[in-house]
């Protein structure tokens, strides 16, 4: 799919632990893409950990190194306040930021998916996307 756009790709496929442990030492300067998913009901922790220049790895989850001092900045106004709509201005100026610099290309979205063997009865997956197995059983037929 990717050779059809003229692009040449090669997926290394890693075990969860070690995957981790590479993409917080910050990814080689020929890996061209990376996926790391944050899934979370609190969003504000998000862009702390992956677009600050404290979280440009290793030190943190900014394996892209995106640094801007103008963004970190305007970060902390949204720590510093509890007034909502003010933290809201300071999360637009930050998409702002973030949508000048295109430091990321997010791919990923926030519909839940699962898939589960046809074995396994009573699964259904929950809004926060936290697993919930509690009704899931195991047919022994």
């Amino acid at each position: 799919m990717f050779a059809q756009v003229g692009v040449q790709a090669s997926i290394e496929v890693n075990e969860w632990g070690a995957y981790l442990d590479k993409y917080a030492a910050g990814m080689p300067d020929d890996v061209g893409l990376a996926e790391m998913s944050w899934f979370t009901n609190d969003a504000q922790n998000i862009p702390n950990l992956t677009l600050t220049c404290a979280g440009v790895s290793p030190k943190g989850y900014n394996s892209g190194r995106y640094c801007n001092d103008v963004y970190d900045q305007t970060l902390k106004q949204f720590y510093t306040t509890v007034d909502k709509p003010q933290q809201a201005k300071v999360m637009y100026a930050l998409q702002d930021i973030l949508a000048n610099d295109v430091p990321n290309i997010y791919i990923d979205s926030q519909i839940a998916n699962a898939a589960l063997s046809t074995k396994f009865t009573g699964f259904s997956l929950h809004p926060t996307q936290l697993l919930r197995f509690w009704k899931t059983k195991l047919t022994t037929s």
